[in-house]
């Protein structure tokens, strides 16, 4: 019977990287790969994203993982009994997503101002 785990993160900078690698390190008996995380964990919004390599999830070896930030209710379900995914959910404070992304948006040399200024940005939900 294949198991499919799919993870559900919300937000960027949530902490997606290290629930991956424990993820798949605990079906992988701790096994400890040099390869990046979203080498071995498809993004399943890729998957079907019209200017990405299109990804056959059907053929993808079991135990499956699988990353989204869908919402729970628009995930594509097994509709058997017998395929039944297991889904984990990450939360983070936001206060904490806010202060990661902010280091990570200022890395990347995509944003370059005040802590301040992103916050109020962040709150009002332009902070992307």
């Amino acid at each position: 019977m294949p198991v499919v785990i799919k993870l559900i993160l919300r937000s960027p900078c949530s902490g997606t990287t290290w629930i991956q690698e424990i993820v798949w390190q605990i079906l992988n008996d701790g096994e400890v790969k040099s390869t990046h995380a979203r080498e071995r964990v498809p993004f399943l919004e890729r998957a079907t994203h019209p200017h990405s390599v299109h990804l056959d999830i059907n053929t993808l070896q079991s135990p499956r993982i699988l990353k989204t930030h869908l919402l729970y209710n628009i995930i594509p379900k097994s509709k058997s009994d017998d395929t039944k995914c297991k889904y984990v959910y990450l939360a983070r404070n936001p206060k904490d997503v806010a202060v990661s992304f902010f280091q990570f948006v200022t890395s990347l040399k995509r944003y370059n101002g005040p802590w301040e200024f992103y916050a109020k940005l962040f709150v009002e939900g332009n902070g992307k």
